[in-house]
């Protein structure tokens, strides 16, 4: 066995393993940028939607406050690669949103709207960290 064979034997292993499905998901959540994207646009909001501290406060609490049951039941149900497309399509759908109300394309939205679309990434994490620990050896899940 040349060297080449085994570097792709061990490649296979290493790519294939339980543990890389929780590598992916560190992967996944480092480089989305979800969790530091909110103090990129909060400040446009505050100017452009008139929007005081409180309101961007207020936003940010029950953004974060979203815990991922529909896309948790969806991943249960009908697989993750489903619970993907449509958190992934709610995502487009959010960010969309409000880059359509910070542009003044569209008439200032309520807060309880602007709640709904600044966190819609958080079910996109708990299909993959439900992935991940079901895969990981000794979980709850089997």
């Amino acid at each position: 066995m040349g060297f080449m064979a085994a570097f792709r034997t061990a490649a296979n292993r290493i790519g294939k393993s339980r543990w890389m499905m929780l590598v992916a998901a560190f992967l996944f959540m480092s480089s989305v940028g979800a969790f530091y994207s909110f103090g990129v646009y909060s400040q446009f909001m505050k100017t452009s939607l008139n929007y005081n501290q409180q309101t961007l406060d207020t936003i940010a609490f029950f953004s974060s406050l979203y815990l991922g049951i529909v896309p948790g039941l969806i991943n249960d149900y009908l697989g993750a690669w489903s619970a993907i497309l449509a958190g992934s399509g709610l995502n487009i759908f959010g960010f969309l949103m409000i880059w359509l109300a910070i542009t003044k394309k569209i008439p200032r939205p309520q807060m309880w709207q602007m709640c709904f679309g600044n966190r819609i990434t958080e079910g996109l994490y708990w299909v993959e960290w439900g992935s991940a620990y079901a895969n990981l050896p000794g979980n709850l899940w089997k």
